[in-house]
């Protein structure tokens, strides 16, 4: 940990030297080069820290990859990044940024890894007593019970977009499916969640997760490639754990060398075939640069431009209609909860409309139509990164402490485990949201909590699962 503290300091000398000699070209490589670190120090131990290496491989792709892929490319397209729409004043603001936010990252993972490897697992699980047994039995046959409703509803919208368009479904696209639909495919979420939590072997869990590889791939139809993109981070997050913590002894194999090698021969082609797909459902010319170098590199190119908006928040900080975005999850909760509908307590906007950007707490929206007020009724949207909402709130200071406690969290992933199965299920609910953090809310994961419908699924999973535990 004294080891990883020291390079920060380092980079930290590197970069305000750059900055104050004005060079903001050597201050993106160092930006650069604390990504590289934290990218090295993860694949020290990949399985044990996969959640850490796969937050940064997003984080790259989000907030790097623009900036990188101007630096290093030969395309004169791409020769100019989104650091160029801003002065440089705010150029060093996104950068110190960054900065701090991978710093902060590493801090924090590294400071409660070795934190936590001084304290004893005192508790063994007991991976088939009956209660384990049951959640497992149980969440396993709902899942094969609901996971059609998931599919129903992908496969609505996906029409919806093929008759339509793909920017249409942001602005008009409501499911004609009854609501009884949509919490069944709630429950089949919940329980596809649960069933891994019970730590299943590998054989019994091998078509859920076929499953869930299908309804993930699904969101390519209605052209969500970063649906896709989650649903494999998620599964690689979950094996690396699996194969790193072999409940079931050295049988419990879930990474292969086989896997590997198909995975990194495989991922330059997958990143190629994303780009040409997002290409073609804008009705753009897919073979425009051509070769796989020249489509990876529009791929990070297009991708990376979410950092511009860090500078966009610098820009119009002062027209921003709220003060605290990072807190939406709550004021949503509150207007559209049953009671408040009911009483129609609170006043609602439609999405995509001027009254959400200037009533609403959606940062998103928000940044959209300050930006691009004319494209975002049209039904574009800039989308969100989580460090400009938590620069925008919390100021600097709160961006570092931010991105210290999403190293915190993961962190966790051993305890998690051993502190039992609704522990491990609460922790797998997040992975998502945080993994999208750099494309979204800076506390959106926590939404997930905030659900009656969640609450009673738990006491219900639990009772059963108790009740015939009894003998």
């Amino acid at each position: 940990m004294i080891k990883n503290y020291i390079s920060i300091v380092f980079f930290s000398i590197l970069f305000a030297i750059s900055l104050m000699t004005g060079d903001v070209n050597t201050a993106f490589w160092v930006v650069f080069m604390m990504w590289g670190y934290n990218i090295i120090y993860a694949l020290n131990k990949p399985y044990e820290r996969s959640i850490f290496l796969a937050f940064n491989f997003t984080f790259f792709i989000f907030l790097i990859g623009n900036i990188f892929v101007s630096k290093v490319t030969s395309i004169p397209a791409f020769k100019s990044s989104v650091l160029g729409l801003f002065s440089v004043e705010i150029q060093e603001h996104m950068l110190v940024a960054l900065f701090l936010s991978l710093s902060g990252l590493l801090v924090g993972f590294s400071y409660f890894e070795t934190k936590y490897k001084d304290i004893k697992i005192k508790r063994s699980i007991d991976l088939n007593n009956r209660y384990m047994s049951n959640l497992r039995k149980y969440s396993k046959r709902i899942i094969y019970l609901t996971f059609w409703a998931s599919l129903i509803l992908q496969i609505e919208r996906a029409m919806y977009v093929q008759t339509v368009s793909y920017v249409d479904s942001y602005v008009d696209f409501q499911s004609h499916m009854p609501s009884i639909v949509r919490r069944i495919a709630t429950i089949y979420d919940y329980s596809f969640l649960l069933f891994l939590a019970t730590i299943p072997k590998y054989k019994d869990a091998k078509l859920p997760i076929i499953i869930y590889l299908i309804l993930g791939s699904i969101s390519l139809g209605y052209g969500q490639r970063t649906g896709l993109c989650i649903t494999f981070a998620f599964l690689f997050i979950y094996f690396a754990i699996r194969q790193k913590y072999k409940f079931y002894g050295n049988s419990d194999i879930w990474i292969t060398k086989k896997l590997l090698i198909s995975v990194f021969v495989s991922l330059p082609f997958f990143i190629v075939f994303l780009y040409t797909f997002a290409q073609t459902r804008l009705g753009y010319d897919a073979n425009d640069f051509g070769g796989i170098l020249g489509n990876l590199e529009a791929f990070l190119y297009q991708q990376g431009r979410t950092v511009q908006l860090i500078g966009y928040e610098q820009t119009f900080q002062d027209k921003f209609p709220q003060s605290w975005y990072s807190f939406s999850f709550l004021f949503e909760f509150f207007q559209h909860n049953y009671i408040s509908e009911s009483l129609n307590l609170f006043k609602s906007y439609q999405p995509q409309t001027i009254e959400y950007a200037l009533n609403g707490y959606n940062f998103g929206s928000a940044i959209t139509y300050l930006v691009e007020p004319e494209q975002y009724v049209l039904g574009y949207g800039l989308g969100s990164c989580y460090i400009a909402e938590a620069y925008h709130d919390f100021g600097f200071v709160g961006l570092f402490l931010l991105n210290a406690f999403y190293g915190f969290i993961f962190s966790y992933s051993k305890q998690s485990l051993y502190k039992g199965v609704w522990a491990t299920f609460a922790y797998l609910m997040i992975l998502e949201e945080l993994l999208m953090a750099p494309r979204g809310s800076d506390t959106y994961f926590i939404k997930v909590f905030i659900s009656v419908f969640l609450f009673a699924y738990f006491i219900l999973m639990r009772y059963f699962a108790k009740k015939n535990s009894i003998k």
